[in-house]
């Protein structure tokens, strides 16, 4: 085996360290959608993801948790547990 093969396959056996799970938050408003993430593990992060909520919810947007595929959950409080959160400004009449 040459040297090449055996310093890559010892290489290929290292696992690489694991991203942060980020969470999403994807706010819809009249110019389409924007996203948001976080890191739930990051206390600055996820700060800075419950002020956002506050303020989404104090303008009037509803939120509700992605709880499958095609499927949410309306929520009245901030859920750090929440992998994706979605903000829909209700529709106005008029």
């Amino acid at each position: 085996m040459a040297l090449f093969d055996l310093i890559t396959g010892f290489f290929r056996k290292i696992p690489a360290p694991a991203a942060p799970k980020l969470h999403r938050q994807l706010i819809m408003d009249h110019t389409g959608h924007s996203v948001e993430q976080f890191d739930p593990a990051d206390v600055v992060s996820l700060a800075e993801a419950e002020r956002r909520f506050k303020e989404l919810t104090g303008l009037g947007f509803i939120a509700a948790e992605r709880v499958g595929a095609g499927q949410s959950k309306r929520i009245g409080e901030f859920k750090p547990s929440a992998e994706e959160t979605l903000f829909i400004r209700p529709l106005v009449g008029g």
